[in-house]
């Protein structure tokens, strides 16, 4: 466009702006298609409607601001921006468009409406200059003035930028150029503008905005507190980073507590991500459903707890279907880790999520729990959580302040800033950029400000307004320039009290406009204005006439439907205006509206807003329908807040209900009832336990139904559970049992359960199990009611008496088989099924019967259950019939479905099992090191202290294995006293934690070497053994107890040797009847015993071939740490006969099992105890050369194996496979492949170790190995530089991390052996990995391996040739011979182990 058309268009644009603004509108609708410039006369003419000032229009974001409007609007149109929308939003559409005008394209380009908010807040626009280098310098700078993303950046008035237009248009008139010039030096507007940019917080925006980089940089979740007086500026602050955050694509959403409103929970939480929805609704649809996909995935079955709170998210991710219901605890955790999950799918990697919580010292408990919880928990990621508060306010007991110091315990990331008052020179810069002087000028007033408000930038600003009403500060409009007289202010009787100040600003509004803030007032800070209309009793329109005059004071401003108070203290004035004695008065007219207007159907959304309002104004109900029916809605209220977890809301709640129904109860006792029962068990979720079992109390002297009663009792029950007063929930269950007519003995005999439990076999041989897992559902109320109070006694039973808990169980078999299946039948048949393997011995019916307790909680989705029902199969019945392997596999079950539900209890409980499991199986002692600091810190939190010392019992046999006692043979160190935590066991613990205990002792003496203190720890475990249960503590105590007496058979007295040998043919026939059901778990464990008792019966013939089968079966079994242990007692038994070789040998493999297993303090016992054996061993061993290395480590069997396969009658493929066995045997691995050279590098063999033993396959022609089968990266390397590679522990760094099969697959070791088939030429390859542990291929065995893997290398190629070369058979022969003669040698010089 030409220059000077483009100019007077411009002028004429301003001035007809300039005319719509002083007639006090907005236009908001400016844009290149509402100009029509008139083709007669030239003139222009701004078409669309236009607004009152001072507001926004009904739709203030991007959601509907009409599509054509997006290029072109202001940044606090968008909805992302809280700063007020003025005159100055309209000079910045005008930017863009004279911008447009002037290059013929916009400022920025965008997509969709996401896209050009992201523009408008964050985009710098290219410069006009340099879109268009012909047009005048000044010209560009005026447009790109007006596109300041701050409204104080840009003109402040229509006539200001006209005034500068003119001027360029009049250079260019007279000159042919437009000079250069100051811009905005007459742009003063008569209105008083304090600039709403922040001063005097640079420091503490840097603060902000680090901790955004730092989430962003390392993906941690931080929280950031801003703590100050009122209208210090901590909101101020916060917005001001909003832009920067936005710009870097982080999502930025806020929300804020009322004082009023702060016994509604999570009302915040739902304020704050109600705005993420409103911003993803105006994504594209692909966009939307994308999302949808990502929040529905992460939510599961469980988004209804999500949408309840949030409940804009259905129109995300559509109407969410009820979730199964759970106790209240465990419900109350389930919300926390499911909107765990919530936000962690919002909270991405590209796009962290800032959440701004403003005034936390009004938070409700269950918010303030919720944050804890995401801030704390080692999930969340990728988040940043700014809090603001009043420290004035807040004491150190403040609900607040506990909760930071319970997220500054768990070592979260936790920083605070401290705003104080401004100081005098960024008091200076504010009032020179409001009056546009300079210092000189303006130093005067700086002074007064500083004297009157204390530096308070909210005060500031309230003072200035005031001089500028009382026109002691004004525009001298000859000079276009602010002034004021500093003695007239003096002079001045004006208050030091914000509150009155902003008090008098109010009274000084119309009766009308008054009326219509306090009704807001009592609403809170935000009230949408069809509510707010409906309340004044007017029309939306007559209510917005009468808040007029306070929306042109600045104490109220609208975006879109919405009115907000500008500050807290606004609110607080305006709510003083009412009477105190007429404010109970209003709430309850408030809340009477709220509910007349309200459908039935919406009610649940607003329950908490409308009930608030009646319960402020309860006092002055009178008719007793109407107290009926806000008791009714007290009680939907406090339900509400139950079932989120919000139990300090709920008890609130459910005690005004309670009060509005006084004691009178003759009129509706079941809901009088329901009431105080909900209060009960409230209280008791909410900790005080007192308070609950006094409301117990009155409810049972007062209740006249049965089931009432029973009621209460669960309550009492539940109190004494959470309390581990397990005695005194016994007793209250049983007088619950009793009453619906199940009558029990406190202390039943064993003949009793055993008649019960043949009753209950006899009547399932009746059924088969399909027919019971396809039962129907149990409807009679009274059954369902005895089987839940059954289930809570549970807990008690099963760790105090167990006898009483194995009656329970058939009770609970026999009710469902006679009347269907409730939630509660799982858990009975798979305690049922422990019983089975415990008493009768029934294995394999046991393990059905556990399938089936397992199956039936899986088909009904009986969530509650799941992690119960996943403990008692994994401890008592899967070790039984299967490896342990199965028993972890179980547990990790389990503590996923506690997670799933919130079930700290059997978390707590899984997390124990999983921690013996892998002592168990002989993980690496560090690793369970590891899980049990992870188990004790989970059942810390849970508070359940009697399984805390149960995995104190075993972290501290660990730690002493490890070395991390005091020394070996005790348990002390690291603050832990054997002493006094045995009497704290004596005194306050039950036998199934004593044998915990005990256990681990008896392994820890034992290991250690000291015999007598062993076996008197056995004889305490043996006092304790009811607490076995049937679980795997049971089977340990037989194995470990058996060990400790053989062991010190030698030691102890005639008499005590004699009940020794009666012990152990009891102990010997328990595990061989075990090791005949599961040999995985128990065959090893029976041969160790059995060579213990033929040592001890100088059946030494037997004991030599039982140590050997021990170690084999152990190997078999994958127990390295028990591999050991029977190489250790092997090595002994040798000693003590005087062999001199032999016990070197074992005492070598007992010395790498303990390495491997990660005993450090077994190990060091070991070399030092046995030094001299050792030593002989090893010099030995490097004195004859590789093969008589190879033949001192192997061990009989596998000479014997080796001397086997080498001899036989075999194929190629046949002795392949068999070497392949031996390799994978010996050594441990999981998987090993075989690759030749030659013809390129080809894969011949494989081993693989699963669940039924090891397969090997030999791949008759070779193929090529694949890429994702192996890595390559060791493979050439070995290949090439002809160096074995051994990697003990991939996690730490290596040459060969990036490779892509290692990044893939995670071996935890892995070990790669070039085998020469010459001096200098690589003829194969072997490769063995193990997934289990680090370290799992040990230096002093490489001999072996190379022997072994050298023979399957050269016997597979001269086997190969000798089928194929007919013509060269005598020489390949005889090349086969030798090495058979070589391996002769080997097994003869093993001695008389074979």
């Amino acid at each position: 466009m030409d220059l000077r058309r483009f100019l007077e268009q411009a002028v004429q644009l301003s001035s007809v702006l300039s005319r719509i603004h002083q007639a006090g509108s907005l236009h908001l609708e400016i844009q290149p298609s509402n100009i029509v410039v008139s083709p007669e006369t030239g003139e222009i003419e701004l078409r669309g409607s236009q607004v009152a000032g001072g507001i926004s229009p009904d739709a203030p974001d991007e959601l509907r601001v009409s599509p054509a409007s997006l290029p072109y609007i202001a940044p606090e149109r968008t909805g992302r921006i809280d700063q007020a929308i003025d005159q100055r939003s309209d000079l910045y559409s005008l930017g863009v468009t004279l911008y447009e005008l002037l290059s013929e394209k916009l400022p920025f380009e965008a997509e969709d409406a996401p896209g050009w908010v992201h523009c408008h807040v964050a985009r710098a626009p290219t410069p006009l200059k340099e879109v268009v280098p012909e047009v005048p310098v000044i010209v560009a700078d005026i447009i790109m003035k007006l596109l300041e993303k701050a409204p104080e950046g840009r003109y402040q008035t229509a006539v200001g930028l006209g005034v500068d237009l003119r001027r360029c248009l009049t250079s260019l008139d007279a000159r042919g150029v437009v000079e250069p010039f100051q811009l905005g030096t007459l742009d003063m507007s008569e209105k008083l503008q304090i600039p709403t940019k922040l001063y005097g917080r640079a420091r503490e925006r840097t603060t902000l905005l680090e901790a955004f980089e730092r989430v962003v940089a390392t993906g941690a979740a931080e929280l950031v507190l801003v703590a100050g007086y009122s209208g210090i500026g901590k909101t101020s602050l916060v917005r001001e980073v909003q832009i920067p955050i936005v710009r870097e694509r982080g999502n930025f959403i806020s929300g804020k507590f009322e004082q009023l409103q702060r016994d509604i929970p999570y009302r915040t939480i739902s304020q704050s991500f109600g705005e993420f929805v409103r911003q993803l609704l105006a994504e594209s649809p692909e966009a939307l459903a994308g999302w949808a996909k990502r929040l529905t995935d992460a939510l599961g079955a469980n988004g209804r707890l999500i949408t309840d709170v949030i409940p804009q998210l259905s129109v995300v991710i559509g109407e969410q279907p009820p979730v199964p219901p759970l106790p209240a605890a465990e419900a109350q955790s389930r919300f926390l880790r499911v909107f765990q999950a919530f936000v962690g799918a919002v909270a991405r990697r590209k796009h962290p999520l800032v959440l701004f919580i403003d005034d936390l010292q009004w938070a409700d408990p269950a918010s303030l729990k919720l944050l804890r919880h995401l801030i704390a928990a080692p999930e969340s990621r990728h988040l940043l959580v700014i809090g603001a508060y009043r420290d004035n306010e807040v004491s150190p007991s403040h609900p607040l302040m506990e909760v930071l110091d319970g997220i500054r315990a768990v070592g979260a990331n936790i920083s605070t800033i401290f705003l104080g008052p401004l100081l005098h020179e960024h008091l200076m810069a504010l009032l020179m950029d409001t009056l546009h002087c300079d210092e000189m000028y303006a130093a005067p007033l700086t002074g007064l400000l500083a004297q009157k408000t204390g530096g308070n930038p909210f005060f500031v600003g309230q003072f200035l307004t005031e001089l500028y009403r009382k026109k002691l500060l004004r525009v001298d409009p000859v000079h276009s320039a602010w002034r004021y007289d500093i003695e007239e202010i003096e002079a001045e009787e004006l208050t030091e009290n914000v509150v009155d100040l902003v008090l008098g600003r109010l009274k000084r509004l119309a009766p009308e406009t008054q009326r219509v803030l306090t009704l807001a007032a009592c609403i809170g800070s935000r009230i949408e204005a069809d509510v707010l209309a409906s309340l004044h009793g007017q029309s939306p329109q007559k209510t917005h006439a009468d808040l007029a005059p306070a929306i042109r004071e600045g104490l109220v401003a609208r975006r879109g439907g919405t009115y907000k108070f500008l500050h807290d203290r606004v609110q607080q004035a305006a709510y003083m205006l009412i009477p105190r004695d007429k404010r109970a008065e209003m709430h309850l007219r408030v809340g009477r509206l709220f509910l007349i207007q309200t459908p039935e159907n919406a009610l649940e959304n607003r329950l908490f807003e409308i009930t608030n309002q009646l319960n402020i104004g309860v006092s002055l109900i009178t008719d007793p329908d109407e107290q009926r029916r806000v008791a009714s809605l007290n009680l939907g209220a406090g339900k509400k807040a139950k079932t989120s977890g919000a139990y300090g809301a709920a008890v609130g709640y459910f005690t005004s209900g309670v009060a509005l129904i006084k004691d009178d109860w003759t009129d509706d006792d079941d809901f009088a009832f329901t009431l105080y029962v909900e209060l009960a068990d409230s209280t008791c979720l909410n900790g005080d336990f007192e308070r609950a079992a006094e409301l117990c109390s009155l409810l049972l002297e007062r209740a006249k139904e049965r089931l009432h009663r029973v009621a209460a009792y669960r309550i009492q029950m539940q109190i004494h559970t959470t309390r581990s007063e397990h005695e005194q929930c016994i007793e209250v269950g049983l007088k619950c049992l009793s009453l619906l007519g199940l009558e029990l003995h406190r202390r039943p005999s064993d003949e009793e359960v055993m008649s019960e439990l043949h009753r209950v076999r006899e009547a399932l041989r009746h059924r088969s199990l399909a027919d019971v897992l396809e039962q129907p559902r149990m409807t009679d109320p009274l059954t369902a009611t005895l089987m839940g109070a059954i289930a809570v006694m549970f807990p008690s039973t099963f760790y105090l008496d167990p006898t009483l808990n194995d009656l329970l169980v058939c009770q609970m078999v026999q009710l469902s088989l006679q009347h269907g299946t409730a939630d509660t039948t799982g858990m009975g048949f798979v305690s049922l099924a422990r019983m089975f393997c415990l008493r009768l011995g029934a294995f394999e019916e046991g393990d059905n019967l556990g399938k089936l307790g397992y199956d039936l909680v899986e088909k009904w989705n009986v969530v509650a259950y799941k992690p119960e029902v996943a403990n008692m199969y994994s401890s008592g019945i899967s070790i039984w019939r299967h490896h342990v392997d199965t028993f972890v596999e179980y547990a990790r079950h389990g503590i996923r479905a506690a997670n799933d539900i919130g079930s700290s209890t059997w978390g707590s409980f899984n997390h124990l099992q999983l921690v013996l499991a892998q002592i168990v199986r002989g993980d690496p002692l560090d690793e369970v090191r590891k899980a049990s600091v992870a188990a004790l810190d989970y059942i810390s939190k849970a508070k359940i202290a009697f399984a805390a010392d149960a995995v104190v019992s075993m972290q501290r046999f660990v730690q002493a294995m490890r070395g991390a006692s005091d020394h070996l043979g005790t348990l002390d160190g690291e603050g832990f006293e054997e002493r006094a935590f045995e009497e704290h066991l004596e005194k306050e613990s039950f036998p199934t934690v004593k044998l915990f205990y005990y256990n681990m002792k008896v392994q820890e003496r034992f290991l250690a070497g000291n015999f007598a203190e062993s076996f008197a720890a056995a004889e305490a475990a043996e006092r304790n053994i009811d607490g076995g249960n049937g679980m795997m503590t049971l089977a340990e105590y037989y194995y470990y107890a058996a060990l400790a007496r053989a062991a010190h058979h030698a030691e102890a007295s005639a008499e005590v040797q004699a009940d020794i040998r009666r012990a152990l043919v009891e102990y010997v026939e328990r595990l061989r009847v075990w090791a005949e059901n599961c040999p995985d778990n128990f065959a090893g464990k029976h041969a160790l015993v059995s060579a213990e008792i033929a040592r001890i019966e100088e059946r030494f013939s037997d004991a030599a071939e039982l140590y050997d089968r021990a170690i084999a079966l152990f190997r078999r079994s994958r127990f390295v740490h028990q591999e050991a242990l029977a190489s250790e007692f092997a090595a002994r038994f040798y000693m003590s006969r005087g062999y001199t070789g032999l016990p070197g040998l074992y005492l070598r493999e007992a010395v790498a099992g303990y390495s491997r297993w990660g005993a450090s303090a077994k190990v060091r016992q070991l070399e030092q105890q046995y030094a001299l054996v050792l030593d002989q061993e090893q010099r030995r061993a490097t004195s004859h050369g590789v093969m008589k290395m190879a033949a001192e480590a192997v061990d009989a069997q596998t000479a014997v194996k080796v001397s086997q396969a080498l001899s036989g009658d075999m194929t190629p493929a046949e002795m392949m496979g068999s070497l392949m066995r031996l390799v994978v045997e010996h050594e441990g691995a999981e998987r090993c492949c075989l690759l030749l050279t030659g013809d390129g590098l080809r894969l011949v063999a494989e081993g693989l170790v699963g669940r039924e033993g090891i397969n090997i396959r030999v791949f008759e022609r070779g193929a090529a190995p694949p890429a994702n089968r192996i890595p390559m990266s060791i493979i050439n390397y070995v290949q090439r530089t002809r160096e074995r590679v051994l990697i003990s522990n991939l996690a730490e760094r290596n040459a060969f991390g990036a490779d892509e099969y290692l990044l893939r697959e995670q071996p935890k070791s892995v070990l790669c052996l070039p085998l020469m088939r010459s001096p200098g030429e690589v003829g194969g390859l072997l490769y063995l990995e193990n997934r289990l542990v680090h370290g799992a291929f040990i230096l002093r065995r490489l001999s072996l391996l190379e022997f072994l893997a050298a023979l399957s290398l050269q016997n597979t190629v001269l086997r190969d040739e000798l089928a194929q070369e007919s013509a060269k058979r005598r020489q390949a022969e005889d090349a086969l011979q030798r090495n058979e003669k070589l391996l002769q040698e080997l097994v003869e010089s093993a001695g008389p182990t074979i």
